[in-house]
């Protein structure tokens, strides 16, 4: 019932607030449900697999996806995803508790950030800087999902 519970209440968050389910459901599984740390990651991962197929079907057809971005964000997170999986089966959990504690205060100092993100860029970016930061971004977004 507790798994139900977590569950419910990621994708309620992460569907309302626009963040990972993983960042959600991993604190709730180690916390709640006494998942180990690597446990809690890979099941996350599954779950969000899941989550983020009907969360993109919907936004897709309310005419919110750029396929050519999700493309490229997707074809190099699907480079180094394994990468970061390998990296994280090698780590003592208190080491991944630690750098997962530093991911979660990354993406707390974006949200923070994020209303102020327009006014710093100050119009669009010229389109080859679009893609490599696209590029970068997935790069890193696989390995950190990894």
């Amino acid at each position: 019932m507790a798994g139900l519970l977590v569950g419910l209440i990621a994708g309620l968050l992460g569907g309302f607030l626009g963040t990972g389910g993983g960042v959600i459901i991993v604190p709730l599984m180690t916390e709640t449900l006494r998942f180990r740390q690597h446990e809690a990651h890979g099941t996350s991962l599954i779950a969000v697999v899941f989550t983020s197929l009907v969360g993109s079907v919907i936004y897709y057809f309310h005419g919110s996806v750029d396929l050519a971005a999700a493309a490229v964000l997707a074809g190099m997170a699907l480079v180094t995803v394994r990468f970061g999986a390998k990296y994280c089966c090698f780590l003592p959990e208190v080491t991944l508790k630690c750098y997962f504690g530093i991911f979660l205060l990354v993406v707390a100092l974006v949200f923070i950030l994020k209303p102020f993100l327009p006014y710093i860029m100050k119009g669009m970016p010229p389109t080859w800087i679009r893609w490599i930061v696209l590029l970068l971004l997935g790069a890193l977004t696989g390995f950190i999902s990894g």
